[in-house]
């Protein structure tokens, strides 16, 4: 092994001393010629990977619609569309890598599409958490009474309780 790496450096040796490059030579096809080759693969490969998002894009073009159609989106400017469903496909990727994750036990629930879909994170909480406490304070203070409080009450009955309602915006 050790006369292998001898006689190839020598060969290296004499191949410098002699201005020789190492590769293929020049009169060489330019097929044969890796740099060349690697170039043509990498175009190949980008031009692949384009075609494909843009195929994929393409297959998300009725299911934008729809979800528009559904949730009674229109947007002012073709901008302003391109933007939201920029963020409605970001949001549809986190939803199905969340839920593969929860199909293997990584999670305890599943996520889904909503008319919220189209938003990100920070619109939603500027749009849906915007309660804000009063700073006023009150004089008024619970004073208990000695009376024994009831075992149950239905406060439906009262009228306290309301169905279930898809509320939209803030609780304000």
């Amino acid at each position: 092994m050790t006369g292998n790496k001898t006689n190839s450096r020598y060969f290296e040796s004499q191949l410098r001393a002699k201005n020789t490059s190492f590769g293929p030579p020049k009169d060489c096809p330019q097929i044969l010629r890796p740099q060349k080759y690697f170039k043509m693969l990498k175009f190949a490969i980008a031009v692949a990977l384009l075609a494909l998002s843009v195929s994929a894009r393409l297959d998300l073009d009725d299911y934008w619609m729809s979800y528009k159609v559904l949730h009674g989106k229109n947007y002012i400017t073709v901008d302003e569309d391109a933007r939201r469903r920029s963020i409605w496909e970001e949001n549809l990727a986190y939803i199905q890598r969340h839920n593969i994750e929860a199909d293997r036990g990584m999670h305890t629930f599943t996520l889904g599409e909503s008319q919220f879909t189209d938003m990100t994170n920070e619109e939603f909480r500027q749009t849906m958490n915007g309660y804000i406490m009063s700073e006023r304070s009150s004089s008024v203070q619970f004073v208990p009474t000695s009376m024994d409080p009831p075992s149950s009450v239905d406060w439906r009955t009262k009228g306290y309780v309301t169905k279930v309602k898809n509320q939209v915006g803030p609780c304000i």
